[in-house]
């Protein structure tokens, strides 16, 4: 959750299309609620529309805000426009795992 601290939980994508995205969360969150999803290369902003239980866990609806996508060729090339030595530190490092809030 942005802003929020402590408001990093793991979740599994459900679905993803360009303007909007389905998580799987252990936690429920609020309709209005911003949130940061970081998966592989990407990187998305995006507000919660709903959130439905579903099982043991909650399916949270996002309306997508913005997308970054191959955030790691993203950061090499700002590294590269500041005068960064760009041999001297590599791309930023890909999340693991599931998805990260």
């Amino acid at each position: 959750m942005i802003g929020a601290p402590g408001g990093e939980y793991p979740g599994r994508l459900a679905n993803f299309s360009g303007r909007g995205a389905g998580l799987l969360l252990g936690k429920s969150l609020s309709p209005g609620t911003l949130v940061k999803v970081e998966w592989d290369q990407t990187l998305v902003l995006g507000e919660v529309s709903f959130c439905r239980r579903s099982g043991e866990e909650y399916y949270v609806g996002l309306q997508l805000k913005h997308a970054l996508y191959h955030t790691d060729e993203l950061a090499a090339l700002a590294r590269r426009l500041s005068g960064e030595d760009a041999s001297a530190r590599r791309s930023t490092p890909s999340l693991a795992g599931p998805t990260r809030w």
